[in-house]
């Protein structure tokens, strides 16, 4: 299935397949799904496997129901947060 999304506009980043294709699915997760699966968050979607992007975006799925996952906000040098991603570890306390 994700596979066809990607097939669809193969020139577009691939996270836009998975936004625009998935209810629910925001860009932030949507990235962090095609940066696993290519090391890239950014790659067009003629560059990736869709089996490798449904894989990851399942494992992130998977953590997320599972509750294996926290909220991190780390600011860059300039100190101003543009984005956060998930990572794996307990909430802090």
């Amino acid at each position: 299935m994700i596979a066809d999304f990607l097939r669809r506009a193969p020139e577009a980043p691939a996270w836009r397949a998975l936004v625009e294709n998935i209810a629910g699915v925001s860009p932030l997760l949507a990235r962090e799904a095609v940066y696993r699966a290519g090391d890239d968050s950014e790659s067009p979607a003629f560059d990736l496997s869709g089996e490798i992007v449904h894989r990851e975006f399942s494992a992130l799925v998977a953590d997320v129901a599972a509750g294996r996952w926290s909220p991190c906000v780390v600011p860059p040098a300039r100190r101003r947060v543009r984005s956060f991603r998930r990572l794996p570890g307990p909430a802090p306390g």
